[in-house]
């Protein structure tokens, strides 16, 4: 479950230049500087991308899904 959450998080997290990985028990982020935490929720997760990320993309935009969909056909 954990990995599973990990993927499709690690989808939405993308956009912002953040990578999340299972790890033990938590989850692995890292930023595009390298900078790396560790979060244990999807709270936290979300709390992380914030601060590790580029500007996060606006989930409701229609735009934000056309690019996860043109990335899923990849």
């Amino acid at each position: 479950m954990r990995i599973r959450i990990a993927h499709m998080a690690g989808e939405l997290a993308a956009p912002a230049g953040v990578r999340l990985t299972a790890w033990r028990d938590r989850f692995q982020l890292t930023g595009p500087t390298g900078k790396r935490e560790l979060a244990t929720d999807l709270a936290s997760i979300w709390r992380a991308v914030d601060r590790l990320g580029r500007a996060m993309p606006d989930p409701l935009d229609d735009a934000f899904f056309d690019g996860l969909e043109a990335q899923a056909k990849e």
